[in-house]
């Protein structure tokens, strides 16, 4: 088994795990879903990350943001987003703004402050 996929509903802070994962041929998944998170053994991660982007392409977001995780968003939607709304509702300027990540989901939050 290479994976296990769980869903995070938006207003849910509780990820619900899809029962059966990838093999199920139908499984019941949740409604308002905002990220879709991939979990597997990093040793897996190099089989595992191209078939998500495969599967995403043109549907969605994706980026590694553990060793054994990678994340599954609507397309626009990443952390340099979500700096972006709070500076603009804060009243600040990209100047104002700094950014600390350290895996792959960080990067475009990075590249938006330099």
């Amino acid at each position: 088994e290479y994976a296990l996929f769980m869903h995070k509903h938006l207003l849910d802070p509780d990820p619900i795990e899809v029962k059966g994962g990838y093999q199920s041929d139908n499984p019941p998944i949740p409604t308002q879903v905002n990220m879709m998170r991939v979990i597997c053994h990093p040793d897996k991660m190099d089989v595992v990350k191209p078939q998500v982007a495969e599967c995403v392409a043109g549907y969605a977001a994706y980026a590694q943001s553990l060793p054994t995780t990678i994340d599954i968003m609507a397309p626009g939607t990443n952390k340099a987003a979500g700096l972006h709304v709070l500076q603009k509702s804060l009243g600040l300027s990209m100047a104002e703004c700094c950014a600390i990540g350290d895996s792959e989901n960080d990067l475009k939050l990075l590249q938006s402050v330099r």
